[in-house]
């Protein structure tokens, strides 16, 4: 069975929402599928892009192969080469892609709350790979607790 990662419309007309999925190469677009993945909201300003990092990067590293689409739309969040974690597996891939999610999720918060980033105080943050201090810094941030207080 080829697996592929595909977008699966839903919605409403005039308002399409898609989801993004594994699903068996041979089955229809709107058809069955193995596991939901995501959500593509093109419609909304801007648009929302919703993905379970750890699950996508499972299945690339299992040979599934995305759609032109979905390949455009990860490249576009920030997974920049597919196959380098197709060859990684389960291990350093996740890891990664965990902690660019938890990453992703820290930035948005800190904009959310008005605040911005010093260059040091952004680079510090991109560097960190530790998934157990960037959930700390995240839950500081959804306290409300300034920059100097989340990265302290």
């Amino acid at each position: 069975m080829s697996v592929s990662l595909r977008l699966r419309r839903m919605g409403r007309k005039q308002h399409p929402i898609f989801g993004l999925v594994a699903a068996d190469s041979r089955a229809p677009r709107d058809g069955r599928f193995i596991e939901d993945l995501g959500r593509y909201e093109p419609v909304s300003e801007p648009a929302i892009v919703k993905i379970d990092a750890a699950r996508v990067i499972y299945w690339l590293s299992q040979g599934a192969q995305p759609s032109h689409t979905v390949h455009n739309l990860l490249q576009r969040e920030g997974y920049e080469s597919l196959n380098e974690v197709r060859e990684e597996g389960l291990g350093q891939g996740l890891e990664q892609g965990l902690a660019r999610g938890k990453r992703d999720v820290l930035f948005k918060l800190i904009a959310r709350a008005g605040s911005e980033l010093t260059a040091v105080q952004r680079q510090v943050v991109e560097e960190c790979r530790d998934p157990a201090t960037l959930d700390l810094w995240i839950d500081r941030a959804l306290s409300g607790q300034t920059v100097e207080e989340i990265l302290g």
